[in-house]
């Protein structure tokens, strides 16, 4: 299950991506861009199954659950 606001990995491209909805099916992300003044990409949809979760400083570096 994809949360909104989590941080995941697009399994395919590699890039880090914050998701903008969530659900098990297909859902709205954005491609993380380290170092720009606006640091999102154009969201788009991508399927659930392609997006992994990484460490996030709010969890103090641990996956969220």
């Amino acid at each position: 299950m994809i949360q909104q606001g989590h941080r995941y990995q697009n399994r395919i491209t590699g890039h880090a991506m914050i998701a903008l909805s969530g659900g098990n099916g297909v859902v709205r992300a954005a491609t993380i861009i380290p170092g720009e003044l606006w640091p999102l990409a154009t969201p788009q949809q991508i399927h659930a199954v392609h997006l992994k979760p990484l460490p996030m400083r709010y969890f103090h570096g641990e996956l969220p659950k």
